[in-house]
């Protein structure tokens, strides 16, 4: 009997059937529009002790409860919608804690034997992620951000965005998974920008979603002010209906004409034109 297919796989047409990071500034609102994502019955795999939210959660204070708590999820038949991983960079160092325990030494970093304690780390990172990556359900990761000073060739400094867990777990978790979308703040609007740019870490792989109604692909998606508005914005960028494709956020993106615009869209159009910060050059 042939091992190989004979049909070709069929995409789900859920935006929540999707693995995602999501990341931003503290406080901004990342875990309740994960919770709304999920239609409030995702399982949180809570590495901070938020007690603000209510929802269906696990504190995990040791990686081997991480690792339990994968297993059943994605070996039974379960109630969650999703699984959220919330902090993803405090899940790193549970796993390095948990790996140093387990091969015998204090840090990788103190071991001499040409990245292999690093390798050892990362195998045990990656065990569990890897299943919830090729899991029929959705999960997601959240975590914060941090503003990286880069200099290029040229003399030039500037800072880019990216999530804050360290570059050993940025390796792995930015390169693997396939939508990365950042979380932030533009003025007094809130923003989640979902394709990167050289100051941001963002990206997404849908071929068929997030595009405006003459194809243009969406750059950021306006929140709004509540967690309601936001998600219904999401649902309308999802479904290639919002009308603009916010790559600047500056009032020249002109309105489609017989689209209507969301009210998110009509007000954020209305506001004044943002000053450029321009990147400093390095004194030599």
């Amino acid at each position: 009997m042939s091992v190989l297919p004979s049909k070709k796989s069929v995409s789900s047409n859920k935006m929540e059937s999707y693995p995602y990071i999501v990341y931003g500034e503290r406080g901004i609102g990342k875990s309740t529009l994960a919770d709304i994502f999920f239609g409030g019955n995702a399982l949180f795999c809570m590495f901070e002790n938020d007690r603000t939210l209510d929802v269906y959660r696990k504190n995990i204070a040791k990686w081997g409860t991480f690792l339990d708590v994968g297993d059943e999820y994605c070996t039974t038949d379960n109630r969650f919608s999703g699984l959220i991983v919330d902090n993803g960079a405090v899940a790193y160092e549970l796993a390095m804690q948990y790996a140093c325990e387990k091969y015998g030494f204090e840090h990788p970093g103190q071991v001499k034997d040409y990245g292999g304690s690093w390798s050892k780390v990362k195998k045990e990172f990656k065990e569990p992620f890897q299943k919830l990556f090729s899991h029929k359900k959705g999960f997601m990761i959240i975590c914060h951000e941090l503003r990286e000073q880069i200099e290029d060739d040229t003399g030039f400094t500037f800072y880019k965005v990216r999530p804050d867990w360290s570059g050993q777990a940025d390796s792995y978790l930015s390169a693997f998974c396939e939508n990365i979308f950042y979380y932030h703040f533009h003025g007094s609007e809130r923003y989640l920008q979902i394709i990167g740019d050289s100051y941001v870490t963002a990206k997404t792989k849908f071929k068929k979603n997030f595009f405006t109604p003459s194809s243009q692909r969406i750059v950021r998606i306006p929140m709004g002010n509540s967690l309601d508005e936001g998600y219904k914005n999401l649902l309308c960028a999802w479904n290639n209906q919002q009308q603009l494709t916010f790559k600047k956020l500056r009032k020249e993106e002109k309105a489609e004409p017989g689209v209507e615009q969301t009210e998110t869209e009509r007000k954020v159009l209305s506001l004044p034109k943002k000053v450029k910060v321009m990147r400093k050059k390095i004194s030599r």
